[in-house]
């Protein structure tokens, strides 16, 4: 009599420890399935932070570049500017004109178009310059 209920007893509390034992297992499973998922999701933050951090330094270096490249346009302007003030002043635009006035007409109006030109191309919303931005000094210096 006892020897039944004591089995029965033995194989309920070996039923309920199995149960709780499985309950352990796949919540252990799923524990490890997680793991693996966090860990796939930290490799690409860390390939993405690599990638943004090469993409800043290449910016970096792009600025300086950009920087560089807008000292020497100025630095042209600048001469340009002095040549153009020196060249005005070393003339007398007024005896030319007397003298050589369809010659002068014929520079000034060429030198407008050319900068009309210029400027409706900039400002057209439809523009888009994949040129380089060069300063022609020598062109300009055959006005």
């Amino acid at each position: 009599m006892f020897g039944g209920k004591i089995a029965a007893v033995s194989a309920g509390a070996i039923l309920i420890l199995g149960l709780i034992t499985y309950g352990f297992y796949k919540q252990n499973q799923n524990l490890k399935e997680a793991t693996i998922e966090l860990e796939l999701q930290v490799e690409n933050q860390t390939d993405t932070i690599i990638h943004l951090e090469t993409s800043r330094s290449n910016i970096i270096v792009s600025l300086a570049e950009l920087s560089t490249s807008i000292n020497e346009i100025d630095t042209a302007v600048a001469k340009e500017k002095e040549y153009v003030r020196n060249t005005l002043n070393s003339h007398d635009l007024e005896k030319m004109v007397d003298k050589k006035a369809s010659l002068v007409t014929r520079i000034v109006n060429k030198a407008v178009g050319k900068t009309m030109l210029a400027i409706e191309e900039v400002t057209d919303p439809n523009f888009i310059s994949d040129r380089e931005l060069k300063v022609d000094v020598e062109s300009l210096k055959r006005l």
